[in-house]
């Protein structure tokens, strides 16, 4: 993540059960700098039965020099973040649960329309069938909002966008040998409010309501213990809920096929790296296709420097008026280094370039930040953040720069 936004915290796994997701390699004999576990620094939780509770408390304070993220006319405002957080983690010998939920409350000092109230909760379990078999099941359900500024945001918005997503979904992983296959169905329902323009207009953003189903299935093969390569095919199908019969349908249904490599590189690289093709057929529209790509590559430096590298590609959803979706590639790169054992210093930067199709838009993002955590003890921890975001845009009005920074409290057990 880039910026001041989040401290990480460090939480044990919910069962001391061996993970028998066998798709992904397991290598423990190192972890990243802001991974791994520091005794006298992690939370301990509170016990309660067979079940462990890690409440947590982050407070921080934010400015902003342009909260609406536009082109001209930038306000600038501080605001006040307050996000307790509670999460209730199995301590079971085998199967697993957990249980997760937060709240988030953002008051700015002037631009008051940007004050919200965002939630979530969600949980997840792991039912160990064999030593080489589990099925995972998981749901949520949280109000959020798109900050100004973001990619599906409307660009003339004068309030936060608020929408409800419910989640669910299922997995079935199962190791024969060498060979490894993971099966996953997932459900997400996105209800988008109404919003108010700067001029006072309602901008009306329910016909973005939509349904969204995918089915996954990777299936592997260890080449070596330290080298699984496999294939990933996938489907989807997207349903528009509440498009008025004046507008074109943007229901859809597409598939993703590629293959990869997950691996280790002996105690210096870990990573995960697909290719492949994708592509989405529309009701009403031109169907579109887009080469399918992933990396997740971890180096391990020194014992105390950590470098990330991730890519991927996809095609999103749109609102923009002629666009079926548009093509989002991504690249980024960040860096963590312990300066001491409870510093961590944290440097991201990453590119984006949205291609909104059947539309002369394309947008290309540019983030980058830097941030400091000052781990007190198990219970307490600062840090300071700062981001830039970029955004240069084909239509001349879209484009923005934002600069942030935050400084923040947490406050854990």
């Amino acid at each position: 993540m880039v910026g001041p936004q989040v401290i990480r915290v460090n939480l044990p796994v919910a069962s001391p059960a061996a993970n028998t997701q066998t798709q992904d390699i397991q290598d423990v004999r190192n972890q990243g700098v802001a991974e791994r576990a520091r005794p006298g620094y992690d939370p301990e939780g509170v016990r309660l039965g067979s079940f462990i509770l890690y409440p947590t408390l982050q407070e921080s304070m934010k400015y902003s020099d342009n909260v609406y993220a536009t082109k001209d006319d930038k306000k600038g405002d501080f605001s006040v973040v307050s996000n307790p957080q509670v999460a209730l983690l199995s301590n079971w010998s085998r199967h697993s649960l957990k249980i997760q939920g937060g709240w988030t409350n953002y008051t700015y000092f002037k631009e008051t329309a940007l004050n919200r109230n965002d939630f979530s909760l969600n949980a997840a379990g792991q039912l160990d069938i064999t030593r080489d078999a589990n099925l995972t099941l998981r749901g949520g359900v949280a109000q959020l909002h798109e900050e100004p500024g973001a990619s599906g945001a409307p660009t003339d918005a004068s309030e936060a966008n608020k929408y409800t997503l419910v989640t669910a979904g299922a997995g079935y992983n199962q190791r024969f040998n060498r060979v490894t296959s993971a099966l996953t169905g997932d459900f997400q329902s996105y209800t988008y409010d109404n919003v108010s323009s700067f001029s006072g207009d309602k901008i009306l953003e329910s016909d973005r309501n939509y349904d969204q189903y995918n089915v996954d299935w990777r299936v592997g093969y260890d080449v070596s213990p330290n080298v699984n390569v496999y294939l990933k095919p996938g489907y989807n199908w997207v349903n528009y809920t509440n498009q008025p019969g004046s507008e074109a349908s943007r229901s859809s249904d597409g598939y993703t096929i590629a293959a990869g490599v997950q691996f280790a590189v002996s105690q210096l690289i870990i990573g995960d790296v697909y290719g492949g093709y994708q592509r989405q057929s529309y009701d009403a529209y031109k169907n579109l296709s887009l080469p399918y790509y992933g990396a997740n590559v971890t180096w391990y430096a020194t014992s105390l420097t950590t470098v990330r590298f991730g890519a991927g590609s996809a095609i999103n959803q749109t609102n923009v008026a002629d666009a079926q979706g548009y093509l989002a590639q991504t690249v980024g790169l960040g860096i963590d280094h312990e300066l001491l054992r409870n510093v961590i210093l944290s440097a991201d930067g990453a590119y984006e370039s949205d291609d909104y199709k059947s539309s002369p838009r394309t947008d290309d993002y540019w983030r980058g930040g830097l941030q400091v955590n000052y781990l007190i003890d198990r219970n307490f921890a600062v840090g300071i953040g700062y981001t830039i975001i970029d955004r240069n845009s084909t239509i001349n009005n879209l484009d923005y720069t934002s600069n942030k920074i935050g400084l923040l409290l947490r406050a854990q057990l």
